[in-house]
């Protein structure tokens, strides 16, 4: 009876302490499911996000993908709506030939299809022409798809950085300009139907304020580039 009762003991022994055990590689393998890996990350080529109609609207890619629903990936439409504004056959032979109108980054849409803002390394032209330079950098567009406000980083061919912080109204095109240019030149642009007025510094025969010594203060241009106004702080005798 003893050695029985022994004997149950000892069973009752390995019992708990394989139930321990269970338990144990039970607790490791369910908390292990949580544990983040490489695996679970989504390595696509590109992304398009609709809304609840399923009109696309947001495109994410470098570059973006093409969209069924994105005015600009239908050039026939874009020449039809924006070329009487922007010149006619010159401005479809230009836009079919020379205008970048994808992104790298992302692009959102509104329900017509136009852009509205676009984030990127690169980003698409805007309606009025082909930039200057590539920017990096974020641009904002009204409801029909034109570049109204902007800030981006761009790099010349000489290797040189050019940044600009923008706003522009349809009446004086770029109304309102914050910039760093490649050549020294820092300032503020406004603009007005009568020419333009312009707040910083510059380099000698700067690209922007134009001075034969090197500026530090304001100048107003009319709209043929005339100087109205320029008082240099650099300078005793000033306009």
């Amino acid at each position: 009876m003893q050695n029985e009762t022994k004997e149950l003991k000892n069973q009752l022994h390995w019992m708990k302490l394989l139930l321990t055990v269970n338990l144990l590689l039970l607790g490791f393998v369910f908390f292990s499911s949580f544990k983040p890996s490489v695996d679970d990350l989504l390595r696509v080529r590109g992304l398009v996000i609709v809304d609840e109609s399923g009109r696309e609207r947001m495109l994410i890619g470098y570059p973006i993908p093409e969209s069924k629903h994105r005015f600009r990936d239908n050039p026939e439409r874009v020449i039809k709506e924006w070329a009487a504004e922007r010149g006619g056959a010159e401005f479809a032979d230009r836009y079919k030939n020379d205008f970048y109108n994808k992104a790298e980054g992302i692009v959102f849409l509104n329900e017509a299809g136009y852009d509205r803002m676009a984030i990127g390394e690169r980003l698409p032209d805007p309606s009025a022409g082909v930039r200057q330079f590539e920017s990096a950098g974020i641009a904002v567009f009204d409801e029909k798809g034109h570049e109204y406000a902007g800030f981006g980083l761009s790099k010349t061919k000489e290797g040189k950085y050019r940044t600009v912080l923008g706003m522009d109204d349809p009446e004086v095109g770029e109304s309102m300009h914050m910039f760093i240019l490649e050549d020294g030149s820092r300032g503020l642009q406004i603009a007005h139907p009568g020419g333009r007025l312009l707040l910083g510094s510059g380099p000698k025969n700067g690209w922007v304020f134009n001075s034969k010594e090197d500026f530090v203060g304001l100048k107003a241009e009319d709209k043929e580039g005339k100087t109205l106004l320029e008082h240099n702080a650099l300078k005793s005798n000033n306009q």
